[in-house]
């Protein structure tokens, strides 16, 4: 699975991708809105003032002024290796790895698991200072230098989409200038090359590095300006197709496939994100947005921590009052219970009316005497629970507030159980273990008569 990395430009809500092949200038505008871009052609007479605000403008470096390669480490931890590729890296490159601006864009297993490998990508600073030097003055300097062999690539998965797994692909971009060719299997890109013109020999030489064995189909993804030339281009891959058999797939617009390319990876994350402005190379701009990016944030933190002062505030103060709104109503009641102010000690409603309440309750037990239910009914109650458990019951007695129960269970669990079943019905209960006699438990539950009884 390739690596997913971020976009190039994330802080860029436009994105101006420009390919500058042969003198002539194609300019793509990207805009991103809600979560998708939108892609439309700029007019040639594009310049500088279109590129103010947030908008990041976006080239790249040719396949023949940067480097992609892959190295690989004997660790079967891609996370380890990658600590390794520098080293491996530099190993391979004819040009020290300190002059070079460079970045590891995919890492994977090596089939077996035994090994892991990398793809690096970058340029040397002296080829990416004499890049930026030739960018055309008018769109000013590009914040992001991305790389061909990269863009065209994930361009192609983008444009021309299979759906044969795996199946082998080559990017194809030819201009006046210059024939650059992206091979890959699958969503794997294995390696770029480019020439000066479109060459059958050397072209078949490099294809046959990654396909030794021959192939029965590859994807031939054809663009660039000399895309429009629809004849031509189909004279060449008929001369490709007589070795590297497969369909073609040239692309709407095929001039502006590179600047689309590009202005879709400034804006989007995706995999084989690559900026070869880094360090020393870095655009000004770019840098003072990183510089003033903790000054934001910590505004923001400020701005979002008064925020929340202020609604714990206005939250403290509705509740303020809700609570006061109730100590009213509380303090209404209590009166109402009690009868007088009197009765009510200060800030003791509740305790005040729950004493007046008692107190008219025992004034009053003689008169609500005769409604109680009898105690035959209380006695039937807690001999219903026995019962139903299984206890021998051997004693009974009963007033009006408690139950008494003298009786042999087989085991104590029974005992207990009918206990739950008389706090069930809102008994008040305690049981008691008295003693054994043959195998028997002799068990005394107490039981309090509820008060609706």
């Amino acid at each position: 699975m390739t690596t997913r990395l971020p976009s190039a430009a994330p802080w860029a809500r436009t994105a101006l991708g420009v390919d500058d092949t042969s003198g002539k200038t194609v300019v793509v505008r990207a805009v991103r809105r809600l979560g998708r871009l939108r892609l439309e052609r700029c007019p040639e007479a594009t310049t500088v003032a279109s590129t103010q605000g947030r908008t990041a403008v976006a080239a790249c470096l040719r396949q023949r002024e940067g480097f992609i390669r892959w190295v690989e480490a004997p660790l079967a931890s891609s996370r380890k290796a990658l600590r390794v590729f520098p080293s491996l890296l530099d190993v391979q490159l004819p040009f020290s790895i300190e002059d070079c601006v460079f970045q590891f864009v995919d890492a994977r297993p090596v089939p077996g698991g035994r090994a892991s490998r990398g793809l690096a990508v970058g340029a040397r600073m002296a080829d990416i200072e004499k890049r930026l030097q030739a960018f055309p003055s008018a769109l000013g300097s590009p914040h992001v230098l991305d790389h061909e062999g990269l863009a065209l690539w994930t361009q192609s998965l983008v444009e021309a989409t299979t759906s044969a797994p795996g199946m082998p692909r080559v990017a194809v971009y030819e201009s006046d200038d210059r024939f650059t060719a992206v091979v890959g299997r699958g969503d794997e890109l294995l390696g770029a090359h480019t020439w000066r013109t479109f060459e059958l020999e050397p072209i078949s030489r490099a294809l046959r590095l990654y396909f030794p064995e021959a192939i029965a189909e590859c994807l031939w993804v054809w663009a660039g300006p000399a895309g429009l030339n629809a004849a031509a281009v189909r004279a060449r891959h008929a001369a490709l197709a007589a070795r590297w058999p497969g369909p073609l797939v040239v692309p709407a617009d095929p001039d502006a496939f590179l600047a689309r390319a590009l202005a879709t990876r400034a804006l989007a994350a995706g995999p084989f994100r690559f900026d070869a402005r880094q360090g020393q190379q870095i655009h000004p701009a770019v840098a003072e947005r990183q510089r003033q990016a903790p000054q934001k944030t910590a505004a923001v933190c400020l701005a979002v921590g008064l925020l929340l002062f202020f609604v714990n505030a206005v939250w403290m103060t509705g509740s303020a009052r809700r609570l006061g709104r109730l100590q009213e109503s509380l303090h209404a009641v209590a009166l109402r219970v009690a009868g007088s102010e009197r009765l009510l000690p200060r800030d003791q409603d509740r305790l005040g009316a729950e004493r007046a309440l008692n107190e008219r309750t025992v004034l009053a037990a003689p008169l609500l005497a005769p409604f109680r239910a009898p105690v035959t009914a209380r006695l039937a109650t807690v001999l219903a629970a026995a019962q139903a458990e299984g206890l021998g019951v051997q004693a009974l007695s009963a007033t009006r507030a408690r139950v008494i129960l003298q009786a042999t269970a087989p085991a104590w669990a029974q005992g207990e159980r009918a206990a739950q079943r008389l706090q069930q019905q809102g008994w008040k209960t305690k049981v008691d273990r008295k003693g054994d006699a043959n195998g028997r438990l002799s068990i005394a539950i107490m039981a309090e008569v509820p008060h609706d009884l």
